[in-house]
């Protein structure tokens, strides 16, 4: 009987499990079209052969059949390769959007490395679209899942994204502290393509910051590891350039030689042009020889062909260069040209380089002020913007690291949220402490300034007198004396007396000018003018140039005062000291600055800075001016002012 139900039991699991297959197989022959139809359009849809807008057409086709039958798996490789499609035609925005499908479907699919793909997808468009970011902020989190995968490799990968981002916004401590984070994930890997751009990561952040040696060490590594016929004439290159920054042209002009003439670069025309450019820039730089501008032109000739818009810039600013001392008209057409391009391509740096360029070639005064001041905002935003991303990437990774242990434990995100409002709190009493500080700080400052602005000034007015006094006694004193002596003699003659009064009368008016206030409200270039010409006597030939070229109006009264003054003294040490015939005055504007020449034939001297000199020194350095003085005994005295 046992026998028997035992028996019927088997037979009766067999007869199901016939049933179950047999049910299967009917449903996968029912389910075959449409497996069909799917992988018949995702062909095509991968097929070169159609247009950009047919393989999109065909693989909408494939996500509809997937859809009917509610394929995840088959949706996820669709949306994959379709945002590939989209980002290989330039349709950004609609890569980021078939990503983010990609992401649905496999946190659906509870497929963590799909997820972990798919976030890697959202950071490579996003880096593409300039979003530096958000594309940081996803190749944190395609990282933080293939930590949990132990994938050490992909992990590497994803932090030498991130350490590029942060060596471009010019973040070069963090981003070798990524880098070096990505090469102890993939410490004794076979990944040497990515260990290999990690040390051309750590190179050029080197390079940036002018460590030329780092540089060479981490280019010369990355040389040695990699397998890459044409990422080695890459590194190559780069090792030539920091030669070339260094100023070793024998050094970089063998290996752009090298390069030059390897059968790769022959058939690569974008690195063909960008070396030859390189060469050279290296070879003038050596020899200045004109030979090597058919080079330059060839070189940017290419580059036009093969649209390489950065090699372009390169090109431009070599050329700008190159004619920089023997036609500033074509140094300065290239100069502009290079900043248009480098507007174009958001390339803040190129720009920078270019705006230093213009602002030596132009003599336009208007131009020369929109240039300063287009380089001074952009230079302040960058440094404004790159502080700001050092920081929003530090929080983007606690962010993340944030989320992640959220989802585990719910207490940790309450303690650490308290954490940051205690936090917070201390910032704002640490901010009102400070501003509290500065606050007094300036307040004693100012005070400080001000009385010794004040003792400045009491200073000033008393070697004044003392020095008014002394010409009264030395030169007016004397001469009132004698005059007076002949008045008492037995013997005076009318005539003499009336003509030493009349020279003490010019001796008064003399040191009354040389101390009476300056009219700087009215015109300027006559107070100047009759300064000079007081001193325009029988013995003397003063001879000005450029006084009425310069616009007195733009100077600030300061400078003008400084000017006036330090003439003054000028005029005085050559009447007293140098006995010349021959006195010139040249005077020039350049660049909001007045640059002034004073020559004599006198008797010369022995540099030596009295009180007089002394003063004129004073004077012109407490506008941040230069001047400088030249004379040798019986050979003239010269000064130069620069204010």
């Amino acid at each position: 009987m046992t026998v028997h139900r035992l028996f019927f039991i088997s037979m009766l699991f067999l007869a199901l499990s016939c049933q179950d297959r047999k049910t299967s197989l009917i449903k996968e022959n029912s389910l075959k079209p449409f497996y069909d139809s799917i992988q018949k359009f995702m062909g095509k849809g991968k097929s070169k052969t159609f247009s950009m807008e047919e393989r999109i057409g065909f693989l909408d086709k494939a996500v509809t059949f997937a859809n009917t039958q509610n394929r995840d798996s088959l949706e996820r490789k669709i949306f994959s390769y379709k945002s590939k499609l989209f980002s290989d035609a330039g349709q950004l925005d609609s890569s980021i959007v078939y990503s983010k499908k990609l992401l649905q479907v496999s946190e659906k699919l509870a497929d963590s490395v799909s997820i972990g793909k798919a976030y890697y997808k959202l950071g490579l468009y996003h880096n593409k679209k300039n979003s530096s970011d958000s594309a940081y902020y996803y190749y944190n989190l395609s990282k933080k899942i293939f930590i949990s995968l132990n994938d050490s490799v992909a992990v590497g990968k994803r932090l030498l994204n991130m350490a590029i981002i942060q060596s471009n916004w010019g973040d070069y401590l963090n981003s070798d502290n990524t880098a070096v984070e990505a090469l102890n994930f993939l410490e004794n890997s076979k990944a040497s393509k990515t260990i290999a751009s990690v040390q051309n990561c750590l190179a050029i952040s080197a390079k940036k910051r002018k460590d030329y040696d780092e540089s060479l060490y981490w280019y010369k590594q990355a040389l040695e590891t990699t397998k890459n016929k044409i990422n080695s004439l890459k590194y190559s290159n780069n090792i030539a350039n920091v030669y070339l920054e260094q100023g070793d042209f024998k050094k970089a002009i063998s290996m752009y030689t090298t390069i030059l003439n390897d059968s790769l670069t022959q058939t690569d025309l974008k690195t063909k042009a960008r070396v030859l450019d390189n060469l050279a820039y290296a070879r003038w730089l050596m020899t200045g020889s004109e030979n090597e501008l058919v080079h330059f032109m060839e070189a940017l000739n290419m580059k036009t062909q093969q649209n390489d818009l950065y090699g372009q810039i390169a090109s431009n600013a070599h050329l700008s260069t190159y004619f920089e001392k023997i036609n500033r008209v074509k140094s300065k057409r290239y100069a502009e040209k290079m900043y248009e391009i480098s507007i174009g391509l958001n390339s803040i740096d190129d720009r920078l380089e270019a705006l230093k360029k213009l602002l030596k070639l132009e003599d336009s005064p208007k131009k020369l002020k929109q240039y300063a001041e287009r380089y001074i905002h952009l230079n302040d935003s960058i440094i404004e913007s790159r502080e700001s991303h050092k920081n929003r990437f530090a929080k983007l990774r606690y962010d993340t690291e944030k989320n992640r242990i959220e989802n585990f434990n719910l207490k940790i995100k309450n303690a650490k949220n308290q954490l940051n409002l205690e936090k917070s709190n201390r910032q704002k009493t640490i901010y009102l402490v400070s501003g509290i500080f500065l606050l007094l700080s300036s307040f004693f400052l100012y005070t400080l300034i001000k009385a010794k602005h004040k003792k400045e000034k009491i200073e000033q007015i008393y070697n004044t007198e003392k020095r008014i006094s002394k010409r009264v006694h030395d030169e007016v004193a004397n001469d009132v004396y004698h005059a007076m002596i002949k008045l008492q003699g037995e013997t005076n003659n009318e005539s003499e007396v009336l003509d030493d009064l009349e020279c003490i009368y010019k001796k008064t008016r003399d040191i009354s000018k040389e101390n009476s206030a300056i009219d700087l409200d009215g015109n300027f270039k006559d107070a100047l003018n009759e300064l000079l010409l007081n001193y325009n006597k029988d013995d003397i030939t003063l001879i000005t140039k450029g006084l009425s070229k310069v616009h007195w109006e733009s100077i600030s009264d300061t400078k003008k005062t400084i000017i006036y003054r330090v003439l003054q003294e000028l005029m005085v040490n050559m009447k007293k000291h140098s006995k010349a015939s021959i006195t010139a005055l040249t005077f020039e504007e350049s660049k909001n600055r007045v640059c002034i020449e004073y020559k004599d034939n006198g008797v010369g001297c022995t540099i030596h800075k009295g009180a007089g000199l002394q003063n004129v020194e004073n004077r012109i350095q407490s506008v941040n001016g230069i001047v400088t003085f030249e004379s040798q005994v019986n050979k003239g005295f010269k000064v130069n002012i620069i204010v």
